[in-house]
């Protein structure tokens, strides 16, 4: 938890023991790492709207984007190829499919 009381992810590197904050400000909650290790998913919630909204991040911190079009959406987790991503909505469970919502790995190649 940040100084401001919000929640927000950090990483600990296991061998410099060095702790990195990846996220800034408003709620960043229910993290999972992608098969591949490099991006990692959350629910974000905004002060500016309701409802608690899906994000992928670079597991460096360096780009986040929020995925379109999804309004409570919750407790992600990545598929074992890392190509879709499950999550709670409403009254259901609904699949999101990286490669259609973004293109083509865009897990592997977050903001690059």
């Amino acid at each position: 938890v940040s100084q401001l009381g919000d929640s927000n992810l950090f990483i600990l590197d296991l061998k410099t023991r060095q702790i990195s904050q990846i996220t800034q400000g408003f709620d960043s909650v229910q993290p999972t790492w992608s098969p591949s290790g490099n991006v990692i998913a959350f629910e974000r919630k905004s002060p500016d709207k309701i409802g608690t909204y899906l994000h992928l991040i670079s597991s460096d911190g360096k780009c986040m984007i929020e995925i379109p079009n999804l309004d409570s959406a919750w407790s992600p987790t990545w598929s074992p190829d890392g190509k879709r991503i499950a999550f709670l909505s409403g009254d259901g469970i609904y699949v999101l499919d990286t490669d259609i919502v973004f293109g083509r790995d865009i897990y592997q190649n977050l903001c690059q």
